[in-house]
């Protein structure tokens, strides 16, 4: 079914562009034409087709990720996970110097506490690991994290030993050793 060409500063936006059946009420989002089935999208208040919300995404810099296939979205995650690893051995090599490393001989492991956050980052959040004992494997991104949206969104913040004892003592940490995963509290 051939789409008509709409221009962004069409006064047509109450009418669908594949069968030109008019929309009312005009509506407020984007969905299926209910004459002859095509999904169309809203941009600026005009009705368009997917081909063309798409040139308007990418001309206006507006979340080029929603567009991605499955395979480009997961290359994409893998991608940011790489750039991750990267930045933690970075991390790792600058707090391994004799000058610093005195300071930071821990790591708290934060996740993300939202609906996302799989059981992978939520059985490695609040823990704390000794720094001279851990691995980049260790650290955030964790291996076989399940949110395929973002990637891991944790965090390995370098900690001191007064904010290590102090985050123990009142129970937002528990120390483990490296790989180990949180145990449940009877």
């Amino acid at each position: 079914m051939p789409a008509k060409a709409t221009r962004w500063n069409s006064t047509n936006f109450g009418e669908c562009p594949y069968c030109t059946a008019q929309m009312t009420p005009k509506p407020k989002r984007s969905r299926t034409c209910l004459y002859c089935g095509g999904v169309f999208y809203l941009r600026n208040r005009v009705i368009v087709t997917k081909e063309d919300a798409r040139r308007y995404d990418v001309e206006h810099d507006l979340d080029p990720k929603k567009w991605m296939t499955d395979d480009e979205r997961k290359a994409a995650i893998e991608e940011d996970h790489v750039r991750q690893r990267a930045a933690v051995a970075k991390q790792l090599e600058i707090l391994n110097h004799p000058l610093v490393s005195d300071e930071f001989p821990y790591f708290w492991i934060s996740a993300t506490h939202d609906g996302r956050c799989c059981d992978i980052c939520e059985s490695q959040d609040e823990k704390l690991i000794l720094r001279s004992e851990c691995t980049v494997a260790d650290l955030p991104p964790f291996e076989g994290c399940e949110n395929d949206v973002d990637g891991c969104r944790c965090l390995a913040i370098p900690f001191s030993p007064e904010d290590a004892e102090e985050c123990i003592k009142s129970g937002q940490a528990w120390v483990g050793r490296s790989g180990e995963k949180r145990r449940e509290q009877p």
